[in-house]
């Protein structure tokens, strides 16, 4: 008996799904479900395509010449303001160097051993004379002293005492 009940419940059961209010509400149901997942697709297509584009956009927009003159331009400015500084420290330095330079010749160049009494004897040819057998008697020299120069004849020359060892 209960195989007879149970075929019975599942015929009415099927008597019911092929009825064509049930097999119509199905339909609608499954459209339903099938029109939702083609909604969900394009936004999640649109979502992706919308991204892709802004990426795009953005590498466009970076790609510009307009903005590449831009970056440029502040590179430029940037490479000006670091050669003004460079250059600067430069003159600083050669002018410091100079004034270095200039006070060690003050104190050791020939006008501070002038001022400290010695002269500077030349020949009338300009040569240094740094020995009494660079000159003769009555040959004119020129003279220079710590405020001036004078020029002066050789009246007589004391011969060299002989070195000592």
């Amino acid at each position: 008996q209960q195989t007879a009940m149970q075929r019975l419940d599942h015929m009415q059961l099927r008597l019911t799904q092929c009825h064509p209010r049930q097999r119509w509400s199905r339909y609608v149901e499954r459209l339903s479900q099938l029109t939702d997942r083609v909604r969900q697709q394009q936004t999640r297509t649109l979502r992706l395509v919308r991204e892709r584009l802004h990426a795009r956009s953005q590498r466009l927009q970076g790609q510009s010449p307009i903005r590449q003159l831009a970056v440029t331009r502040r590179t430029y400015a940037d490479a000006s303001l670091r050669l003004g500084r460079a250059m600067r420290q430069l003159l600083d330095h050669q002018q410091q160097r100079s004034s270095a330079l200039t006070r060690t010749l003050e104190a050791i160049g020939p006008q501070a051993t002038l001022t400290r009494g010695y002269a500077i004897v030349q020949a009338e040819d300009g040569k240094v004379v740094a020995s009494v057998t660079d000159v003769r008697p009555a040959q004119r020299l020129r003279v220079r002293v710590a405020d001036g120069a004078m020029t002066v004849a050789v009246d007589h020359i004391v011969e060299p005492a002989p070195a000592s060892r």
